[in-house]
């Protein structure tokens, strides 16, 4: 962490001449006083600052965590979002980004700035909208089988003639079939391998902030492979069920991933979006992402 520059947080400094003038003048008293004159920064820009190193950032640049509007969660679920492998491809830029904003910065500091940037409010929110996202990475490969069965959008996405309307008699595309399913393996071997040489500085960044003093215990870090286990959670279990299966990750709201979704509390929003029919962090990843998936 580099050290706190003192003299930049000094007031600007008052022109000699202006001050005396206020030293030597008794005050007025009709007048209104006299402004103090605006600091020209033009001149100021055209000092030289060569010599001087550019500071590292102190703390992360913290994704937008936009909440649901209450009037939002009436609404239906979206019907437009793309099919999984489309979802999955985003995700290597996303942990590209994370790198580049926290977890390269740390590797190059020592334990005592680790632990001050770590501790950092700014971190602690970073990390936790970060795992937000890894979950739904998670969720999307594991329920992405689920989810070519559950959404009839996409399923009729690749359907032809009567079957596309809700007829009789329709040919589907096998071969288009095949090759989503070849294209999304793939993504999803990539995201992992790519997940599996960052997971490590997640952990570890993870923990030291959950350390810090005066913030919350981050959530758990999860663990993501090429296929994962998913369990029903019963109604004795804490489990709630819902009318449609998640429109983002295709996963029933009843259903858990196993080593991602651990003390799940689905009480009041937290875990899923009544009406919407979508986890809330499924949801907030739609929001900020949609424009962007639209465009692939």
């Amino acid at each position: 962490m580099p050290p706190l520059d003192l003299l930049a947080l000094e007031d600007e400094p008052v022109n000699g001449s202006h001050e005396e003038h206020y030293i030597r003048t008794s005050a007025p008293t009709q007048s209104p006083p006299q402004k103090r004159p605006t600091p020209n920064y033009a001149d100021m820009e055209d000092n030289p600052w060569d010599d001087f190193e550019p500071a590292a950032p102190t703390s992360p640049i913290i994704p937008p965590n936009n909440p649901i509007p209450k009037a939002e969660e009436a609404l239906p679920p979206p019907t437009n979002i793309p099919p999984p492998a489309v979802l999955i491809s985003l995700f290597p830029s996303l942990m590209a980004e994370a790198d580049e904003s926290l977890f390269t910065a740390l590797g190059k500091m020592d334990l005592k700035q680790k632990q001050m940037l770590l501790a950092h409010p700014a971190s602690h929110q970073f990390l936790k909208a970060y795992l937000g996202r890894c979950t739904v990475m998670a969720h999307i490969i594991a329920g992405r089988k689920s989810r070519w069965k559950r959404d009839r959008f996409l399923s009729q996405s690749m359907r032809i003639g009567p079957a596309a309307a809700g007829g009789k008699g329709g040919m589907k595309l096998a071969g288009i079939d095949k090759g989503e399913v070849a294209k999304e393996d793939r993504e999803v071997v990539d995201v992992v391998r790519l997940w599996r040489n960052q997971v490590g500085k997640v952990r570890t960044a993870v923990s030291a902030a959950s350390a810090a003093p005066g913030l919350p215990k981050l959530p758990a870090v999860p663990e993501i492979v090429e296929q994962m286990a998913v369990r029903v959670v019963k109604a004795g279990e804490g489990g709630i069920t819902a009318s449609h299966a998640c429109a983002l990750c295709g996963l029933k709201r009843e259903e858990r991933v196993a080593k991602v979704d651990v003390e799940v509390e689905d009480s009041f929003g937290e875990w899923w979006v009544d009406g919407l029919n979508m986890h809330t962090t499924c949801r907030t990843f739609w929001r900020q992402f949609e424009k962007k998936l639209k465009s692939r």
